[in-house]
């Protein structure tokens, strides 16, 4: 179990790289955050997952409503028209289990490779 002070680098790290990549960079490069971070910082492989999961899944879902507010709603109209008219609501899910896997899996791979190289 990592101390708070272990945790802390990380954490600020990785929330100042993913809210300057929500403004100015491409979606799939949270995946490469999250595996450079749990290389370098987080040895369990579980715990590198539920992490960036549940960060990215929260960060994403809010950055969904925050952005499809912005554009008075009609991103999550034509999504659920286009997913077979599924309640906006659950657009936003989608769109952060989409970030929360990806995000996820990237951390897995990065804290699975940092076991095997050391």
């Amino acid at each position: 179990m990592m101390s708070i002070k272990k945790w802390f680098l990380p954490v600020v790290i990785s929330v100042f790289l993913f809210i300057l990549n929500a403004f100015w960079g491409w979606w799939w490069m949270n995946g490469v955050f999250a595996f450079v971070i749990s290389y370098f910082f987080i040895k369990g492989k579980g715990a590198s997952f539920l992490i960036f999961f549940s960060f990215v899944f929260v960060f994403w879902l809010f950055l969904s409503i925050w952005k499809d507010a912005q554009s008075e709603y009609v991103v999550s109209q034509f999504l659920s028209a286009l997913l077979g008219e599924i309640s906006p609501v659950l657009t936003y899910i989608l769109t952060g289990l989409t970030g929360g896997f990806f995000s996820g899996w990237a951390a897995y791979l990065g804290s699975s490779l940092r076991n095997i190289s050391k």
